[in-house]
């Protein structure tokens, strides 16, 4: 395949760009407050203070892009590729018919028992159909049901052992307390024997 010249072609390269250095002393920051530097007014800035319009290169003004439509040309493989294709791969040269066959024409006309059976079949399709419906529904249901109960377990566990760790909490301060008591009953519990 060749290129065209309404093809896009990205090439990337890379050339060494050479950066001047520039050294622009600014010593307006060392003058006194309020006498300060007056730089030169931008191109924008002198438009403006002078009411003129920008001026337009009608070379960058956007026009209306008018394509024709591509036509690729169709892929032909060579013979020689062709007879080395597996046979899977290898072109088929059965053309499209352009009128509609015989077979395609013919009407099925069924018998009226061949009718019956259809019916029948459609038939159990839709019970079927029906029934699969029902059954999501009724287990989605049970499922549902099941994460209240779950839920309303799960609070009913959680209050039952705050309400354990509140009274152990309780017996176990009670307890402390009456340690403390004892112990400054006995005048700071030193270092003596029990007695």
């Amino acid at each position: 395949d060749k290129l065209l010249r309404s093809d896009i072609v990205l090439l990337k390269a890379w050339a060494p760009v050479p950066i001047p250095t520039v050294y622009n002393p600014i010593t307006s920051l060392l003058s006194p407050h309020g006498r300060g530097w007056l730089r030169m007014r931008t191109v924008g800035e002198t438009r403006a203070a002078q009411q003129l319009a920008v001026p337009v290169n009608q070379d960058s003004v956007y026009k209306p892009v008018e394509r024709t439509t591509r036509r690729f040309n169709t892929l032909t493989v060579p013979k020689a590729l062709q007879a080395a294709l597996p046979f899977k791969s290898k072109p088929k040269l059965d053309q499209k018919q352009r009128k509609k066959s015989l077979q395609a024409k013919r009407a099925v006309v069924a018998e009226p028992e061949e009718r019956r059976v259809g019916t029948f079949m459609q038939q159990l399709h839709t019970m079927h159909n029906e029934k699969e419906r029902k059954r999501k529904r009724k287990t989605a249901e049970k499922r549902e049901e099941h994460a209240k109960k779950r839920q309303r377990e799960d609070a009913e566990t959680d209050a039952a052992q705050k309400k354990l760790r509140k009274k152990r909490y309780v017996k176990e301060g009670m307890q402390q307390a009456k340690y403390d008591k004892m112990a400054s009953r006995k005048g700071g519990g030193g270092g003596g024997g029990d007695d």
